[in-house]
């Protein structure tokens, strides 16, 4: 629990830290995530991170599809593949802002 604790402490310092905000930050941590998306897609260009976004979804997609009621085991109705697949592919954004969050929060600020 302590380790989770600290993780969670390190991911917003870090994410403040990115966005130059002062620490301790008071804001709440989905509101660093949104605004760490923001600068993620400012750095990176919008173009790239929707490529990149597609092309998870679409993955994720053709997995749940492979793995549909003509193979042996559960298989999930046709909606919920897709919201599975569009709700990973936000996991998938979320994971790489908390990473570039970190990545360059140990970078020295110019």
């Amino acid at each position: 629990m302590l380790l989770f604790g600290a993780a969670y402490l390190g991911v917003r310092r870090a994410m403040a830290r990115d966005q130059r905000r002062p620490l301790p930050c008071p804001l709440p941590l989905w509101r660093l995530l949104l605004d760490e998306i923001v600068l993620m897609v400012r750095r990176i260009g919008r173009w790239k991170v929707w490529s990149v976004l597609g092309v998870a979804f679409v993955s994720f997609l053709a997995v749940e599809v492979a793995l549909s009621s003509a193979t042996p085991g559960p298989a999930l109705a046709e909606i919920w593949r897709w919201l599975l697949a569009f709700a990973l592919t936000v996991v998938t954004l979320c994971s790489w802002a908390v990473l570039y969050a970190v990545r360059n929060a140990s970078r020295p600020v110019p």
